[in-house]
């Protein structure tokens, strides 16, 4: 099928795949440098880091742009037929309670392991660290499973 034949469920359903896709890069993109700037700012990775977080918001910007871009194509009216059809389908219901319970699981598995990891290494700020490490592991692991879940 080209993608002129596409039909608007199709184009909605990529239209969100490529949302959810640009959300994890730029979760990563800024959540890693984050962490490591929080973790370690004396270091010659974490000055580079903070230097490359000045440039970021170009990138969001193009990214943003891009996408906003294929939102013309998917004709995003909350109250169409199509949208209404996503929104109700029992498999994606079903995909993404998995999602959100296998980031819970990655989050609770993470604090013990957080916890001895962080008496064992010098550190500036060990709290900001595993907060920032917390929500970026959660984030990145329910994006990525609503990804892999989605048909």
């Amino acid at each position: 099928m080209t993608p002129n034949m596409l039909s608007e469920t199709d184009e909605l359903v990529r239209y969100s795949q490529r949302s959810l896709w640009l959300a994890l890069v730029v979760v990563v993109v800024l959540g890693v440098p984050g962490a490591v700037s929080l973790g370690f700012p004396d270091s010659e990775t974490g000055a580079f880091l903070r230097r490359f977080a000045s440039a970021l918001p170009i990138g969001i910007i193009i990214a943003v742009a891009y996408l906003r871009s294929w939102a013309s194509r998917a004709r995003l009216n909350p109250s169409g037929s199509a949208m209404q059809a996503i929104q109700n389908d029992e498999l994606r219901a079903d995909s993404m309670n998995r999602a959100f319970r296998n980031a819970f699981v990655g989050v609770m598995v993470l604090q013990p392991v957080l916890a001895i990891w962080l008496t064992r290494i010098a550190m500036a700020d060990p709290l900001a660290f595993a907060a920032c490490v917390t929500v970026l592991s959660g984030a990145v692991l329910l994006l990525a499973s609503i990804l892999y879940y989605d048909r």
